[in-house]
C-alpha cells in the first residue's frame, strides 16, 4: 500500500481546554525535527491546553485515489519519570477535534506513534485525500501531569504524519482494431 512518508505540519497553535492550567511555549518548535522543543509547565494533576498541529506540507495524491489510514508520529519527552501522560489525542479538522481519542495513559517519554496504515480514526465523516491536504486537518494532544512533582514539563519535539492510500484501478479499455 502507497504512503506519503513522513510529512511536517505547517502551522501550531496553543488552544483553550475546559479546566486546563499552563500556557505552552514555543509551540512552533514543534513543526520541526531538531534540538528545539515546544513546552508546558502544569502542576500536578492539571492537564495541559492543546497542542495543535496543522496544514500537512503539499503532497501529490494520484487522481482517484483513496485514504486507507492515518498515522502520527510524535516525539515527546520529560526529565521527570511517570509524570506526564497523554491525556487527549485527536485529529483536527475545520478547528474541531474528529474520531477516536488515542490517549493511551502511558507515561509520556520517547517516540509514539498513533492511527496506522487501516486505521481512519473512526473520524466522521469519514476522512478523505481532500479532508487531509484541507489546511485546517492536523492533530492535538493535551498532557496531564500525574506525577509527584509539583511543578514539572514536558516537551514536544516533532510531529509528523503519515498518509496511506489505495491508487485508482482505472480500466483502461481495449481497442481491437480490424
Amino acid at each position: 500500500m502507497p504512503d506519503t512518508g513522513w510529512l511536517e505540519f505547517t502551522a501550531a497553535a496553543a488552544v483553550a481546554r475546559s479546566g486546563s492550567n499552563g500556557t505552552w511555549a514555543n509551540v512552533s518548535n514543534a513543526l520541526t525535527g531538531s534540538s528545539t522543543y515546544a513546552e508546558i509547565d502544569t502542576d500536578k494533576n492539571d492537564y495541559s491546553p492543546f497542542l495543535r498541529v496543522t496544514n500537512m506540507e503539499t503532497y501529490y495524491f494520484p487522481p482517484g485515489c483513496t485514504l486507507d489510514g492515518i498515522q502520527i508520529y510524535a516525539n515527546f519527552t520529560t526529565p521527570y519519570d511517570n509524570d506526564w501522560v497523554d491525556d487527549d489525542i485527536h485529529l483536527v479538522l475545520n478547528g474541531s477535534a474528529n474520531g477516536n481519542d488515542f490517549s493511551s495513559s502511558l507515561d509520556w517519554n520517547g517516540i509514539r506513534y498513533y492511527g496506522g496504515s487501516t486505521s481512519t480514526w473512526n473520524t466522521w465523516p469519514i476522512f478523505t485525500i481532500s479532508n487531509v491536504i484541507d489546511s485546517t486537518f492536523g492533530f492535538q494532544v493535551s498532557v496531564l501531569n500525574d506525577g509527584t512533582d509539583s511543578d514539572s514539563y514536558a516537551r514536544v519535539y516533532e510531529i509528523y504524519v503519515k498518509i496511506f492510500y489505495t491508487l485508482s484501478t482505472v480500466s483502461v479499455p481495449t481497442i481491437i482494431i480490424f
